[in-house]
């Protein structure tokens, strides 16, 4: 009897934006993303621990990583150093 073959696992869901930097204004944290397609300053968006971009949650800014949850999905984003 052949074996029922495993079911696929879906394809983790990327993010539409990318982090460019974290900083600290006034002792709050902030990240620093932008939309994936574009490289325009303009479109740089500061997001808070708590806020939420495209359907990803931003749970909290570490040393390095950026930890964003997105439905069941909990992925680290690395931080760029300046």
């Amino acid at each position: 009897r052949p074996r029922a073959a495993a079911p696929a696992k879906p394809k983790a869901t990327e993010p539409l934006f990318r982090v460019i930097g974290a900083e600290l204004r006034a002792g709050e944290q902030f990240l620093s993303i932008l939309p994936a397609s574009s490289d325009a300053l303009a479109q740089v968006r500061l997001l808070r621990p708590g806020e939420t971009e495209a359907g990803w949650h931003l749970e909290a800014i570490e040393q390095n990583t950026a930890v964003f949850r997105h439905g069941d999905d909990s992925r680290r984003l690395p931080i760029p150093a300046r």
